[in-house]
């Protein structure tokens, strides 16, 4: 048999490898003591929450419902069917399905919500991203929306983004919320935000507040992206959207919203009402069919800050006063590459200051084909106007159909 005789090491060698050995050992020790990076980072993994069933219910039945599913994530904690959440979590919703809402346990709707999501709306109160499929979130179409100050049992909004939180709505059509009762809990007949809210190919449609926004309410931060707003009421400002904080549409469509008279008798931005000190940008995107019939801004109300407005369309509007845009005192207008057509009952555009101070720009825009009942079928100006490069034809007005 043959055999294998192993090269024998040189000692200096054996004394160098135990030397190596002993300085990784000693750096480790120090690492140790010193508490390594690894050891003290906290990473928090998403959760991936399915929902597998439609129905609106809390209870030990090993089912996974919508409500329980956003416990889950908003708590971090298993619930019931529900895994735990985990830092920015994703519910999934069955394709194309429809879920009811209609648990409102401690009656009152959303004005008393004393259970968070396991009542009336759905709080939200962590950052959570609902995949919706093409499913459908509504309140139950048997329950009453009277709007009559008081909130009745099962008269609650859809959702309530609370301070701090995150909620993103992929491919979901949001619809029938009810906001009633006095204050602000009359605000935002689908949707209050007071977080953060992004819709991705999303709607929120036939939704109806006592107060402000009709479709979104917020006083947090809105974006909308390849989304619809359309066919919702409200009291007073912002049939479709009211916002006091920033506001992102783009290639959306807000279409056929409704402000309505308040108690006082005033009523604003049939589609979207903005009155922020900052910004509104909507770019390729349709503004049309909305109203504030008795009031102004049919389209859109810009009641401060500056409005940005790009590729877009503001057709089909009816108000008193700025039947497609009014801009108020203290806010600005930059328009470009806009259509502004076919407005009723006022002029196309209407701009107010009380100082005679520069609005803002309207460049390689086309203002035609609007009717107003009064004054200024065009443009209605107060101030400087910038026009460059832009059309004023075809409209018509008992005094001055062009601009004044």
């Amino acid at each position: 048999m043959n055999k294998t005789t192993l090269p024998t090491q040189h000692p200096a060698h054996r004394r160098a490898g135990r030397g190596r050995l002993r300085a990784t050992a000693a750096v480790l020790c120090l690492l140790l003591a010193a508490g390594a990076p690894w050891r003290t980072a906290t990473v928090h993994a998403s959760t991936t929450i399915t929902v597998t069933t439609t129905s609106d219910v809390i209870g030990p039945d090993f089912q996974c419902s919508l409500r329980e599913a956003i416990i889950a994530a908003n708590t971090d904690t298993a619930y019931n069917g529900c895994p735990a959440g985990s830092g920015a979590d994703t519910i999934v919703l069955q394709n194309g399905q429809t879920y009811t809402l209609s648990k409102d346990d401690d009656g009152g709707g959303h004005a008393t919500d004393s259970g968070g999501a396991m009542n009336d709306d759905l709080d939200i109160t962590s950052a959570i991203t609902i995949q919706g499929n093409g499913a459908t979130i509504q309140r139950s179409t048997t329950a009453t929306c009277n709007l009559n100050g008081t909130a009745d049992p099962g008269e609650f909004r859809i959702f309530e983004v609370h301070s701090g939180a995150t909620l993103t709505l992929q491919n979901i059509t949001v619809r029938n919320g009810c906001a009633d009762g006095s204050g602000g809990d009359g605000n935002g007949g689908a949707i209050a935000v007071s977080g953060t809210l992004t819709m991705q190919s999303s709607t929120v449609s036939q939704s109806r507040a006592r107060g402000v926004g009709g479709g979104i309410d917020a006083t947090g931060s809105v974006t909308l992206t390849g989304s619809t707003v359309t066919q919702n009421q409200a009291y007073g400002e912002g049939g479709g959207i009211k916002s006091a904080g920033p506001l992102v549409i783009s290639n959306s469509t807000i279409a056929n919203n409704v402000a309505n008279a308040d108690n006082n008798g005033f009523d604003a931005g049939g589609g979207v009402h903005h009155s922020f000190s900052g910004t509104v940008t909507i770019t390729d995107s349709t503004i049309s069919g909305n109203s504030a019939s008795t009031g102004s801004g049919g389209g859109i109300f810009n009641a401060s800050g500056t409005a940005t407005l790009t590729n877009s369309t503001i057709s089909g509007n009816s108000a008193i006063v700025g039947s497609g845009i009014f801009n108020d005192m203290d806010a600005t207008l930059n328009a470009s590459f806009i259509t502004v057509a076919n407005n009723t009952g006022g002029p196309g555009i209407t701009n107010v200051f009380e100082d005679d101070t520069d609005f803002g720009t309207v460049n390689n825009s086309t203002v035609s084909g609007n009717s107003s009942a009064v004054w200024s079928g065009g443009i209605d100006n107060v101030g400087t106007a910038n026009l460059t490069n832009s059309t004023i034809s075809g409209n018509s007005a008992i005094v001055g159909s062009g601009i004044v």
